[in-house]
């Protein structure tokens, strides 16, 4: 199956340079016009990876199309990525209030979008996590440390590095649980214990699993 990112963006221009920007990062653009029609395309069963939401259009902004959605709790949508201008400032406060993740300044330079885009859209396999389960064995108590990370988290799990390489990622593991044990589950259960964390701009936020449910919740209050 394609993995989408839903853009909301009336502006022709940068439809087509989001669309090669998209392609670029190994994903399927799926334009729409404005607010209203994002929210159509979630009622419709729409589920994307990611959401690049312009905040000036026609019909409905980025900031009423956020208000929409902020019932839902934020482990139960896919990253959001608003588009802004230079004088907004307040305005972008606002929709991270509302639960947006990150934001691009227009003009945007095409690296600095694909940059976000990697940053937030995060695929793995299940034999992939389970052989990276298998050779988690520190955890890391500084993490816990972190404002952002520590409340998305919570107290009931031990969080791991994602690896010596990477330490802008990590995963959060039940208190009672090893990693050696959980990677004998299957890919659904592992969705059920455990969650990986990148560290994006404003700090860190789950990228693995994602929930399906708020386009049920979506066209359920619609």
């Amino acid at each position: 199956m394609p993995r989408i990112v839903l853009v909301a963006e009336d502006e022709t221009l940068s439809q087509r340079l989001v669309t090669a920007v998209i392609q670029y990062c190994g994903l399927t653009p799926r334009i729409v016009n404005n607010g209203q029609e994002a929210l159509d395309a979630l009622s419709e069963g729409l589920a994307p990876e990611l959401i690049l939401l312009d905040l000036e259009m026609p019909v409905m902004g980025g900031i009423e199309f956020l208000n929409q959605l902020k019932e839902f709790p934020p482990e139960l949508r896919c990253p959001i990525v608003i588009f802004t201008a230079n004088n907004q400032e307040s305005t972008v406060k606002e929709a991270l209030a509302l639960g947006a993740d990150d934001f691009v300044v227009k003009p945007f330079k095409t690296n600095e979008l694909a940059q976000r885009i990697k940053d937030l859209v995060f695929e793995i396999s299940e034999s992939e996590l389970q052989n990276l389960l298998q050779n988690l064995h520190v955890r890391d108590a500084r993490l816990h440390e972190v404002p952002s990370l520590a409340k998305r988290v919570g107290n009931h799990h031990d969080l791991y590095p994602f690896s010596s390489q990477d330490k802008r990622m990590c995963i959060a593991i039940p208190h009672n649980a090893s990693p050696q044990s959980l990677s004998r589950m299957n890919f659904a259960e592992l969705a059920t214990q455990l969650a990986i964390y990148r560290k994006c701009a404003f700090g860190w936020r789950k990228v693995w699993p994602r929930s399906a449910k708020m386009v049920k919740a979506v066209a359920s209050a619609g």
